[in-house]
């Protein structure tokens, strides 16, 4: 997602969580923040991601 959105042009942040509750005090990838941005640009990127 990261790499993908980079490469179109799009602002993108990995989020890397410090570990220090539930991962063992190990850091950790667990978001990429994407935008801000067009609806339609993001979704090109996002858009055949299942949503709960």
């Amino acid at each position: 997602m990261f790499t993908r959105a980079r490469a179109a042009g799009l602002p993108a942040h990995l989020i890397r969580d410090a570990g220090r509750t539930e991962f063992g005090g190990v850091p950790t990838l667990t978001c990429c923040a994407i935008g801000p941005a067009d609806a339609a640009a993001i979704d090109a990127i996002t858009g055949n991601l299942t949503l709960y």
